[in-house]
Parts: structure tokens; sequence; C-alpha cells
């Protein structure tokens, strides 16, 4: 049984070693990654949320302020306790230090999340 496990182990050992020998530390060229995700042009704290984008705003341990929003025509955005905000023509990091201001007139130390989950604004 010893025996066995040694080989099995070695095995996977060897498995191991032959995996790693084939990754690659070399970052991608140029040529091959989709042009929208070059490091140059495209900048996430520089994207400008729109009309048409879907935005995720969660407020840790509140579930009552969670919640997954298509920006429409106003560019608002309705929140309990703080009202209308508008959110279109904002950055994801302006957007979620303003919410953290604003909630933090109701609720000590928020810790707000704004993710855009859907790009429907822009075209790549």
């Amino acid at each position: 049984m010893n025996r066995k496990f040694g080989r099995s182990l070695l095995y996977l050992l060897l498995v191991f070693v032959v995996l790693i020998g084939c990754a690659s530390t070399e970052p991608l060229p140029d040529n091959a990654r989709p042009e929208e995700f070059k490091k140059e042009d495209f900048r996430v704290s520089e994207f400008v949320i729109g009309v048409g984008d879907t935005v995720e705003f969660a407020v840790y341990r509140q579930d009552g302020l969670t919640k997954s929003v298509k920006i429409n025509s106003s560019g608002k955005v309705m929140f309990p306790l703080i009202g209308d905000v508008q959110v279109a023509g904002k950055s994801a990091f302006k957007l979620r230090d303003e919410l953290k201001e604003r909630f933090s007139v109701y609720l000590v130390n928020p810790q707000v999340t704004v993710t855009v989950t859907a790009i429907s604004s822009k075209k790549f």
C-alpha cells in the first residue's frame, strides 16, 4: 500500500512538473489581443457610464440597497435614503465615492461597490 502511494505521488509530481513547464510567463503579443482590451486603449477607470449600460450597485450588509439597473434615458437611479443619483456621465469609481459619501449620512462607513455588468452605450 505504501509503495503504491509513493508511486502515485511520484506520477502526480511528474504531471505537475510537466504542466508547469508548459506554462508561459510571456505576455501575449499586441496582435493576439482583441483591440478593445489593449492596455493603451481601454482603461476601466476612464470608462464613463452611459444610457443603456447595466450597472450593479451593492452596499455591504445592506441588502435593501443592492440593485442591478439598466440606465434609462434620464441617466438617474433612485436609491432608498438618498433619492435620485445622476449615474450617466460618471465613472464607476467617481460614482462609488459619491454614493459612499451620500450614504454615510445614514450609515456608518458604508462599503459601496459599483460594477458595470453590461455596456450598451459604447461600441468597441
